[in-house]
């Protein structure tokens, strides 16, 4: 019997349920529609969450696409390297890039070319080529183990020779591997590892075994879209060569970069820093039958770069140094060479990069440059006056060694002072507006030392150091020279096209005829 049938009374006629039972009802009913409700709007979510995956991974495919397509417009700069053929098989959740990339002949030839005693250079085909496999996982879930626009594997492909070849050396291992991480910016990372090996070298000259031995090397490389900005760490520990007796290390070696685009016209040219470090270069003697070097050993090694921007200008700041330099049995270290070019104007300096690059891809002009170098430097002329024009400033900031005598320093600097660019075609006006200046400091026994090394016989060697006391005798007495605890030194500055030494005015033609 209904609930509505035993509310009925004995006449008949319904009985209303009380209030509160009717409320109860009607939350119940509410609660049904609700959970109804809520399960179809899970199942719509769903729904379009499925269907809006396979569109967001195809969109993010087209994006890391679009990406590549770039990488390689940019390497159309490169004058040595263009991309020989190309294959890009995009689906959905994934694609797969194969890249021919091909050296130029006639560039390395024509380069060959200039030395005129190197044989002639016959490179096969095949050593030209280098073929890039990449497997492509598009995202937003690339292999559904990480969130990203993408995930890209790319190898190095080789013919079945060559690869039976690596496999001696490397078994089953790639020569290299790049993972790069796509973001959904279109920057991201990339990872490089290449694997250690060692390898046996044949027997040199004088019989001795050899080998070669490869510690390594990792990589990690953090860019924006376009490659507009990229920062770079890698690290190399350790490469060595033995033969015979003979030796080559280096040991501790590291890159790192933050570099950044100047131009968008200019895919090449960069500004920003880059540091290059190396603890240990241990070169010891090869044999080659007949004669044997000294050895030589370098420890911390530091080679920087800095090239900040100034509004419109930038400066290139070059310093390189070594704490041991030590050739045979005497240290030269601490060594430096510290050197920059200062106020350059960027958009002109980028002009006269994009045509050097020109002008060094072009197999015709270098292979001219081998008969006639002038043909290198006429079509530079013009962005390089002009450069001169806004009047930048080289610098040789430190050249310094220690010696077992003391320390020798050179330091120097030249500009032009408001040189207009209308006159920088005009050789007498340039020189009347050139400001250089600088400063030496040798010891005495040092260069004594030097000239002894040139004489043939202990006679020419006496002569000599006796020539070269009077001379410095002469100078110091006009004041041109300062002598103090054996070390000697010199002030000289050019400008408004007189020269001076040491304050004093100084003609070379003169002290030429005493």
């Amino acid at each position: 019997m209904t609930l509505r049938a035993r509310r009925c009374s004995a006449s008949g006629r319904s009985v209303r349920p009380p209030p509160f039972e009717q409320q109860s009802n009607r939350r119940e009913l509410h609660q049904e529609q609700a959970s109804m409700s809520k399960k179809t709007g899970l199942v719509i979510v769903a729904a379009a969450v499925v269907a809006a995956f396979p569109a967001s991974s195809w969109w993010l495919g087209k994006m890391i696409e679009s990406a590549h397509d770039e990488q390689y417009r940019q390497v159309a700069n490169l004058p040595y390297l263009t991309v020989a053929s190309r294959d890009y098989q995009r689906g959905i959740y994934s694609a797969t890039e194969t890249v021919t990339f091909e050296l130029s002949r006639e560039w390395f030839q024509a380069m060959a070319s200039q030395n005129p005693d190197a044989p002639p250079l016959d490179i096969p085909a095949e050593a030209l080529r280098l073929t890039v496999k990449t497997d492509i996982a598009h995202g937003p879930l690339p292999h559904f183990k990480t969130v990203a626009a993408g995930i890209a594997d790319s190898r190095l492909i080789f013919s079945d020779q060559i690869r039976a070849e690596i496999a001696k050396v490397l078994g089953d291992k790639d020569l290299i591997d790049i993972r790069t991480t796509y973001n959904f910016s279109g920057g991201g990372n990339a990872q490089m590892t290449s694997p250690a090996f060692a390898v046996e070298l044949p027997p040199d000259a004088m019989g001795g075994a050899g080998q070669l031995a490869w510690a390594g090397l990792t990589a990690n490389v953090d860019f924006t879209p376009g490659m507009k900005a990229y920062t770079l760490a890698a690290d190399m520990p350790k490469l060595e060569v033995r033969q015979g007796e003979g030796r080559m290390l280096l040991a501790g070696m590291r890159l790192n970069a933050t570099q950044q685009r100047l131009f968008d016209n200019e895919p090449m040219f960069y500004v920003g820093s880059m540091s290059m470090g190396v603890d240990t270069m241990d070169v010891g003697p090869f044999a080659d039958g007949e004669t044997q070097g000294q050895p030589v050993l370098l420890e911390r090694i530091r080679y920087d770069v800095d090239i900040p921007a100034r509004g419109d200008f930038i400066d290139v700041v070059v310093k390189v140094g070594a704490d041991t330099f030590k050739v045979g049995d005497q240290n030269f270290g601490p060594a430096h060479y510290d050197i920059s070019l200062r106020n350059i104007h960027a958009r002109t300096a980028a002009t006269l990069y994009t045509k050097l690059m020109a002008l060094y891809g072009d197999p015709a002009i270098q292979a001219a440059a081998a008969e006639d170098p002038s043909v290198l430097f006429e079509p530079l002329a013009e962005p390089a006056l002009a450069l001169l024009g806004h009047n930048p400033e080289l610098g040789l900031d430190r050249l310094s060694f220690s010696t077992r005598h003391g320390n020798a320093q050179l330091a120097a600097r030249a500009r032009f002072e408001g040189l207009a660019p209308e006159e920088t075609g005009n050789p007498f006006v340039m020189m009347q507006k050139l400001d250089a200046s600088g400063e030496l400091s040798l010891p005495e026994a040092f260069v004594a030392e030097l000239q002894a090394n040139e004489a043939e016989s202990e006679e020419e060697a006496q002569m000599m150091a006796e020539m070269f006391n009077q001379q410095i005798e002469a100078l110091a007495a006009q004041g041109f020279l300062k002598r103090d605890a054996g070390i000697m030194s010199t002030r000289f500055a050019f400008k408004g096209g007189e020269l001076t030494v040491n304050g004093l005015p100084f003609n070379p033609m003169e002290m030429g005829g005493q």
